[in-house]
Formats: structure tokens, C-alpha cells, sequence
């Protein structure tokens, strides 16, 4: 490796070539010592050559060079045809034995001749003899001169330049080339021998910290504080953070999913890769969504908030609010990298409300709620941040949906590009891109939270937001293509199983980038079945042995499917019927993340419970409640209602007048249900218990904070 040579002496210039002696400088143009002659300047530029080059002897390469340019002077003096003065008698006589620089510049100015040609020959021949050559095929000295009394020195370009003739142009050229090249491929191996110090600097910058407010519209926000250092608990894998993916499907019922299937007329749907993850982890059975619809769903799974208190509870456009912190936020700052794809609707770019505002460093997907029936966009919504915490956000434009209809994508809808098959493909690329980078690095991958969320099995259109049946591709060329019985309907059950492909591609790269073992993976739906776009979710029985659907406060509205496979920490094949609720995962994923949400959550985020004990076959005590409550909801069409469980008494409380501070209805209305002999709800106690409907009463009056969310304009 190459490494700058020493400083010169103090004596010297940093630029320097070899010159004449001081005896040199002191005698006068055509003098007997040292000049006079074009030839002997000439011989000076053969002698600064070869001066110079047993300077850097110990550098071959450079040695090389020096000697073909000595060469080339050699030919350029022996090329002039006028004899010069004074030649003949240096000729004649008998010449001297070649001698090293050094020794001549001790025996001072009697010392005998020498030839700079032969010198530099003999001590490249000491330090590489197959670049000196044999020592047969050396040259004759070019001329002698008994009083030679010019000692080789080293001084500045200038002088080196004035001692050459005035003919000798490219001479002077050569050694202003030569010291120029020097200069510039010392300073290049330099800036070359700096890079890799950088590199390995970059490489060590801590994420960003995740932003408290639009990062296009604020200023850089405070880093941060670092997470605790709490030790994970020893049954934790080699990793101390593994990997975290939520899969969420929409509108999928409780019933369509193949552990919680209960028949219909028309067999099974078909789930083989929701199967397998159920015969490799924990399925559940008495799992919640957030609320019976979209938005107040998924604000409760993004903030830890049940529908109660968390800011958006109707399916409106009203974004969540700038105080509430994401779950992402908390992962950010315990080292995760964090990425949605898919569905968000819970507000756009600078509302406070967006991906970016809540922790995601990148997204990748539709913002807008009802842009997302929309199965072939014109384009794709598109948000990272940048260093500095200031975000990047655009739409992507998707070349094969311009113009998209039933007609210009053609059979099976294959010639346009559905949103499913996009977010699939970006969710693999993000996870073989981070497995190969750390391999790239040679070590450990960062951990990642990624959030995938499909439309599918929702209604939708084909470059429209008008909602028909789910238009997927594949459904002629699938599974379903000759199941002429079912109707209209196959192109639900076609959505149920291309949502399953789409989940089994995600698996697969997980084993393909090596992760899978590192990876907790969920899956579930973000409300009960629905019967919108002409389905009716009786058609598949896709509640199931439960009561409602979509929008309903029953137990088929808001109770999903939920799968969790950790391989080597979550036993294969068991079945839970602990509680769950979307506002328990942001205590979980912070769990799993090494935090302690005792500690780490949010002061006034808690309405969560970790289910990390459950996962890990941990004794863990039932949950206290669990709280529902729904602007319009199906049962009546109009009002509000609220719905709790505690144990296996199901509560349901429905009103006629716009929300209140609550309750929302009274004990002369409400239902109770004993779920534990009843679970399709269908028998009405609260006669017989007066004193249980009177503490859920009261419990629903306190357990929320009151607010007019139900009287949203555009709210649907």
C-alpha cells in the first residue's frame, strides 16, 4: 500500500528537482566548471534526472518512470548534429569509472567524473535488478569532465528551470510536467486513502429522529432520547430486536379466515398461506380491531388508543392529531427503520396526521380513504424523510393505469397494474434490499417494522372510486375461473384468495432474505365482514358464528382474525382465546422491542396491554375491558353506540340522539349478552342482571372522553 513519503528536509522547498552545486551558481555562462556548453545543460537535465530518481529509489514504479525519461534525454543530446565547443577534447580523453552521486558530493570538487546515466543504472540494479537491466547493456558515459565540480543538490523548480539552455524548451517543459503530475497524484492518493475513513463514518450515523410535526412545514425537530437499556428477557431470540410485520387485510370477516371458518354452500374460500401461518404460530380467537370501521380501526392500532379516546372516530377525512404519537415513533427511537405500504387513511402530507408525522420513515401507498377503492390508480402516493428531518413527498405516477377501466385492462384486468400486486412487490423489495445491504456491511441487519395494508377484499372500482364488487386481477385464470355457480360473488371470493397470495409472496421473501426466524409476523383484518359493492357477507358466512358485520357493534363488526407466528418463540399450532385489541399492539411492539410499556408508553397512551406473555406461553391475566364505539352504526343507521366487554358479558348500547358525554342509551335499552353459552349474541339478558347493566353503564360513562366526532362533515 502506498503511503506519502517523509517531509523533505527544512533546507529544502516542498517542490524541489535536482540542480547544480553552489560552485555552480557562482561561475559565470561558458566557464570551465559546470557550463558554458548547450551540451553540458543538457547533461544537467540528464543529471536532475537521475539526482531525482535515486531521491525515491525505494519506490519502483516511480524509479521506472524517471529512468525512461533519463533515457529519453540521453537520445534527445546524442540527436544534435552541431558539435559543441569544447567536445572534443572532453571526448579524448580516457573516461572515468562511474561513481554514485553521494560519493562525488564527499570528495568535493576534485572528485573524479561521473556518468549520470551509468550512476542511476548501478543503484537501480541494488534495488531492482530486473528494472536496471544487466549491467552489460549499460552505456558509455556521454561525456567527461575532470573538473566537474557539480555536486547534484536539490533545490527549487525555478532554478532547475533557468539552469537549462534556452533551446531546450521542452526540457524545462518536461520538468514542470513532471513536478505538476507529482503534486497532482500525491493529493489524489490522499483523497483516495480518506474515502474508506468516511464510508465506515457514514455508516455509523444514528437514524433520524422521527418527527413531531409536518417536516415539510417545521423546522428540524430535537433528536429523540436514546432508548432504555433494559436486557431483553432470556427467552428472546439471538437477536435482541426482532423484526416486526403487521399484514392487515380490510373488510375481511371474521368467518373468512380458515381456522375461524364455519362452511357455506359454496365450500371453503381458499387460504392456504393464512393456513400455514396458523399451523406455524398462535391463532386467536377472541381478537379485536380498533372499531367496526376503517379510520377509528386503524387510528386505534396506530396510536394505543381505544376508539374512546383516540382523535378520529368515524370514516371521515379529519386526520389524527398532531399530539398523538404513532407506534412507529416509539420503535424509531429504540433503533428500528419503519415503512408502511399500502392503505393509510388517517391524513395527508402537512395535516399532522400522516405517515411520516407519526414515525414511518418511508411510505409508499394511498393516503386518501376513499381513493383507495380505487384497485388501478392513476398514481401512487409517495413520502420518505430526509436527513434533518425534513420529508420528500410526491406522486408517483403509474404509466400502466392512465386512463384505466374495465375496458383498457382487458381479461382478467392484467394489462393495468393493481394497487395489491404494487405494495406486494415494493414490501418484497424493501425486505431482500435490507437483508442483502447488511450482508453488503458483513453485519448485524438493523431491525425494520414494516406495515402492509391491503384493500382487498374491500369494494372497489377500476379507475373510479365508485364501489362495485373487489375488481382483482387473475379472477377468470384463478381458482374460481369455472365456479360459474357462485355469480357475482366469485370476485369476492377471488379477493379473499389473491389477499392470501399476496401474504404467502411477503412469507416467502422472509425465508429467501433469511429472516423469517427474526421476524414476528401478525396478520388480521381491520373490521368485521362487510356487505358493500353488492356482497352480502352472508354469501360465505364470512362472520362466522357471530353476530353483524361492518359498522355493527356486535360482536361481528369488530372481533378479526389474528395470526402471530415468531418461529422458535411462539409454540406451533396453539390456539389463544386471550383478549386482544388493536390498542394492545402498540404496548406489544415496544415489548418486543426490549422497551417496558409500564415505562416507555406514552403518558396518556395506555389503554393498551402487551400480549407479548400470551406469545411467549406466559401465564397473563384476562384483559379488564374491552371498549367499542361507533358514529351510525348498522344496528340502527343513525346516532351512535358504544359496546364493552368484560369477562364473557358482552354489553351493547345503542342511541337515537347525536353523541353525548354517554352513556348512549339506558338500562330500559341496553343488551347483555352472556357469551360464554351465547356467542352469536341472539339472547337479550339484561332483565336478569340488572346490576351488571347498571356497572357497564357507568363504566361507559367514564371510560371515554366525550366530543362531537360523530357530526364530521363528509363523514361516511
Amino acid at each position: 500500500r502506498w503511503v506519502p513519503p517523509p517531509a523533505p528536509a527544512a533546507s529544502f522547498p516542498p517542490l524541489y528537482m535536482p540542480v547544480a552545486a553552489e560552485a555552480h551558481r557562482d561561475s559565470t555562462p561558458g566557464s570551465s566548471t559546470c557550463g558554458g556548453s548547450a551540451a553540458r545543460d543538457d547533461n544537467d537535465a540528464i543529471e536532475a534526472a537521475a539526482s531525482d530518481l535515486l531521491h525515491s529509489r525505494s519506490r519502483n514504479a516511480t524509479a521506472g518512470a524517471a529512468l525512461r525519461r533519463l533515457k529519453m534525454e540521453e537520445r534527445r543530446v546524442q540527436s544534435l548534429a552541431q558539435p559543441l565547443p569544447g567536445a572534443a577534447s572532453a571526448q579524448s580523453e580516457p573516461t572515468a569509472p562511474a561513481v554514485e552521486v553521494d560519493a562525488l558530493e564527499r570528495s568535493g570538487s576534485e572528485a573524479a567524473p561521473y556518468d549520470a546515466a551509468s550512476v542511476l543504472e548501478t543503484r537501480l540494479s541494488d534495488d531492482n535488478a530486473e528494472m536496471a537491466g544487466p549491467a552489460s547493456k549499460r552505456r558509455e558515459p556521454m561525456w567527461t569532465e575532470k573538473s566537474a565540480r557539480c555536486p547534484a543538490r536539490l533545490r527549487s523548480m525555478e532554478e532547475a528551470e533557468a539552469l537549462l539552455p534556452s533551446k531546450s524548451v521542452c526540457s524545462r517543459r518536461c520538468v514542470r510536467c513532471v513536478a505538476l503530475c507529482s503534486l497532482i497524484l500525491t493529493v489524489l492518493l490522499l483523497v483516495l486513502g480518506a474515502a474508506p475513513l468516511l464510508i465506515l463514518s457514514a455508516r455509523n450515523i444514528a437514524p433520524w429522529p422521527p418527527p413531531s410535526h409536518p417536516p415539510q412545514l417545521q423546522p428540524p425537530q430535537p433528536p429523540l432520547p436514546p432508548p432504555h437499556p433494559a436486557a431483553p428477557p432470556p427467552s428472546l431470540p439471538t437477536r435482541k430486536q426482532p423484526n416486526i410485520l403487521f399484514f392487515l387485510a380490510d373488510d375481511m370477516g371474521y368467518g373468512d379466515a380458515g381456522y375461524l371458518a364455519t362452511g357455506n354452500r359454496f365450500g371453503k374460500l381458499l387460504t392456504p398461506h393464512m393456513d400455514a401461518l396458523t399451523a406455524a404460530g398462535m391463532s386467536f380467537t377472541d381478537a379485536y380491531a380498533g372499531a367496526p370501521t376503517c379510520s377509528p380501526s386503524r387510528c386505534s392500532l396506530m396510536t394505543g388508543l381505544h376508539s374512546g379516546h383516540c382523535s378520529v372516530r368515524d370514516n371521515g377525512q379529519e386526520p389524527l392529531a398532531r399530539g398523538e404519537i404513532g407506534f412507529p415513533t416509539l420503535l424509531r427511537a429504540r433503533g428500528y427503520h419503519t415503512r408502511h405500504i399500502g392503505k393509510w387513511g388517517l391524513g395527508g402530507w402537512g395535516s399532522g396526521g400522516s405517515p411520516l408525522d407519526k414515525g414511518f420513515e418511508s411510505y409508499y401507498g394511498q393516503l386518501d380513504n376513499y381513493q383507495c377503492h380505487d384497485y388501478y390508480p392513476s398514481y401512487m402516493d409517495v413520502g420518505e424523510l430526509r436527513p434533518g428531518n425534513r420529508s420528500m413527498v410526491r406522486r408517483l405516477p403509474i404509466a400502466a393505469n392512465e386512463g384505466a377501466s374495465e375496458e383498457k385492462c382487458g381479461v382478467d384486468r392484467l394489462e393495468c397494474a393493481w394497487t395489491g400486486d404494487l405494495w406486494t412487490a415494493e414490501a418484497r423489495a424493501f425486505i431482500l434490499g435490507h437483508a442483502s445491504a447488511a450482508v453488503a456491511r458483513g453485519d448485524m441487519p438493523q431491525p425494520w417494522l414494516l406495515y402492509i395494508a391491503h384493500t382487498a377484499p374491500h369494494s372497489g372500482g377500476v379507475g373510479t372510486q365508485e364501489e362495485g364488487m373487489p375488481p382483482v386481477p387473475r379472477v377468470g385464470s384463478g381458482p374460481y375461473g369455472s365456479r360459474h355457480d357462485m355469480g357475482p360473488e366469485v370476485s369476492y371470493a377471488a379477493a379473499i384468495t389473491e389477499l392470501d397470495r399476496q401474504l404467502g409472496l411477503v412469507l416467502e421473501a422472509l425465508e429467501t432474505a433469511s429472516e423469517a426466524e427474526h421476524t414476528v409476523v401478525f396478520f388480521a383484518s381491520d373490521n368485521g365482514a362487510s356487505s358493500e359493492g353488492g356482497h352480502d357477507y352472508l354469501t360465505f358466512n364470512s362472520s362466522g358464528p357471530l353476530s353483524g358485520r361492518k359498522r355493527s357493534l356486535h360482536e361481528g363488526g369488530h372481533r378479526t382474525p389474528l395470526i402471530v407466528r415468531w418461529p422458535g418463540q411462539i409454540a406451533r399450532g396453539t390456539t389463544s382465546a386471550q383478549q386482544f385489541a388493536f390498542y394492545d399492539f402498540m404496548a406489544t411492539a415496544l415489548e418486543l422491542a426490549g422497551g417496558d410499556p409500564s415505562r416507555d408508553l406514552p403518558p396518556d397512551q395506555k389503554d393498551g396491554d402487551s400480549l407479548l406473555p400470551t406469545l411467549l406461553g406466559r401465564p397473563q391475566a384476562q384483559k379488564a375491558f374491552v371498549y367499542h364505539e361507533a358514529c351510525r352504526p348498522w344496528e340502527k343507521k343513525h346516532g351512535w353506540g358504544q359496546a364493552l366487554r368484560v369477562g364473557n358479558w358482552s354489553g351493547v348500547c345503542l342511541g337515537s340522539l347525536q353523541e353525548t358525554e354517554g352513556p348512549a342509551c339506558t338500562q330500559a335499552t341496553f343488551l347483555l349478552y352472556n357469551l360464554d353459552n351465547d356467542l352469536a349474541q341472539a339472547h337479550n339478558v339484561a332483565a336478569q342482571h340488572p346490576d351488571i347493566v347498571q356497572s357497564m353503564l357507568a363504566q361507559m360513562r367514564t371510560v371515554r372522553t366525550p366530543g362531537a366526532t360523530c357530526r364530521r362533515p363528509g363523514a361516511r
